[in-house]
């Protein structure tokens, strides 16, 4: 049986985004075992997304897993097919000007 862990609130404050969405995800996880348990592609950050997201587009907890990434925006590893801390860093160059 998988078990997914919360990752540490950061500065020593409880942060409760996605805490909602982590139990259910957690609850999907106490009856069916993803694909991505235990593979070290999903935790890593210099695997392409682009295999990884289809392994996790047939994965039947996709939906609680997606919920949690959209909420929390886990600061690494593949969640639901995308790394979700890569939108700010996008952002953060769409807004820089072009020299």
């Amino acid at each position: 049986m998988t078990r997914v862990t919360s990752p540490a609130p950061k500065g020593g404050q409880q942060d409760r985004r996605g805490a909602r969405e982590f139990l259910e995800l957690q609850a999907a996880l106490m009856t069916i075992e993803p694909k991505c348990a235990n593979d070290q592609r999903f935790t890593g950050d210099t695997i392409d997304t682009e295999y990884l997201r289809s392994i996790c587009f047939a994965c039947p907890v996709l939906h609680e897993c997606r919920n949690y990434a959209r909420v929390a925006k886990p600061a690494g590893g593949v969640w639901a097919g995308r790394r979700w801390y890569e939108d700010k860093r996008t952002q953060v160059k769409k807004r820089t000007p072009a020299a």
